[in-house]
């Protein structure tokens, strides 16, 4: 097992301290790191996380850590689209990238770094793969460029759910570092959704995500707007759009895990670690209720999940002195706590 060079983790805690506290802990919950956050400020909270890695043995650090970089390494950060968090710039890339080389390693598009030497006898179309693993549900959403606003409010609406949502972007200009990009996503997304409206059959990109989606065996969950689904995407029952009560979160995972049983645990984790991350009261009184919901609708938690769940009441003190947070709590602790 591989170790993480000391000033390589330096770097990233440097490039990490741009998010807030809140962004961090989701970022290395949904990479199921070990324990709780590191009570410390943003950097040395990284470089803490990165050592309980580091010295866990059942958790491969390098795959760890290509996952915790692998935004700063493929996106841009876009200022005219309001639906991108993502805080990343070429001179992070290019430092991170220079650290890599330093102790021999590079970082490939999908999340994964590997040795140098392992990369000359590896053709470069067989590089474009990826390794994600997490809790947290990943979802690739295909739409037309024309539709990029409705695109970007099920974003929202799939984050509100904890998961982790990539927006295909049509309007980017064809480059073989931007298929990269997009393989590696659809490599690495647990959920294929398009978009299917009257301008998705006209758009260059669709057909081919689609496909692509199609042939990896990807759970494809069309949303059907104004148009109905073609060819292959017929095969797969589609859930319909209505504008007058748009996105519902709950709505889609109930249409989800019925189509796919056996993704109802980690729809579950997926809206527990994004509780577990809440930073303001009312936020975590309306993810409570959303966790409620969940309870409600798919039955006790198991065993790991109430951990997690018992766990984050206490130590998040936004949840523990949430208002609005603690009828649920109450309800949980006496259901659960032993």
């Amino acid at each position: 097992m591989n170790s993480i060079p000391k000033p390589l983790i330096v770097v990233i805690a440097e490039i990490l301290s741009k998010l807030t506290h809140a962004e961090i802990d989701q970022l290395f919950f949904e990479h199921d790191a070990p324990g709780d956050p590191p009570q410390e400020n943003k950097v040395n909270k990284v470089l803490l996380w990165f050592k309980r890695v580091d010295d866990d043995p059942s958790i491969d650090s390098l795959d760890f850590l290509a996952r915790i970089i692998q935004n700063t390494m493929e996106y841009e950060e876009d200022p005219e689209n309001i639906f991108s968090l993502i805080k990343s710039n070429s001179k992070d890339r290019e430092r991170l990238d220079k650290m890599l080389n330093k102790y021999g390693f590079e970082y490939q598009i999908g999340g994964r770094i590997v040795n140098i030497d392992a990369t000359k006898s590896v053709p470069k179309k067989l590089q474009v793969t990826s390794s994600y693993i997490g809790s947290a549900l990943r979802v690739f959403i295909s739409y037309s460029t024309d539709d990029k606003i409705l695109a970007g409010q099920l974003k929202l609406c799939l984050e509100d759910m904890g998961m982790q949502v990539f927006l295909a972007h049509e309007d980017l200009k064809p480059s073989q570092e931007w298929q990269d990009t997009i393989l590696g996503n659809l490599d690495s997304a647990d959920i294929f959704i398009p978009l299917i409206t009257d301008s998705f059959q006209s758009s260059k990109w669709t057909d081919q995500e689609s496909g692509i989606a199609f042939a990896k065996q990807k759970v494809i969950l069309p949303i059907k707007v104004s148009a109905n689904p073609y060819g292959f995407l017929q095969r797969f029952q589609a859930d319909a759009y209505k504008p007058e009560m748009g996105f519902n979160g709950m709505r889609l995972v109930e249409f989800l895990v019925a189509a796919k049983p056996y993704l109802k645990i980690r729809v579950v984790d997926s809206v527990i670690n994004h509780f577990a991350v809440s930073d303001f009261w009312d936020v975590a009184g309306r993810r409570a209720k959303l966790v409620k919901e969940i309870e409600t609708k798919f039955g006790s938690f198991n065993d790991e999940q109430a951990k997690k769940l018992l766990d984050v009441c206490d130590s998040n003190s936004e949840i523990k002195d949430s208002f609005k947070a603690g009828p649920y709590i109450s309800h949980w602790k006496n259901k659960y706590g032993k």
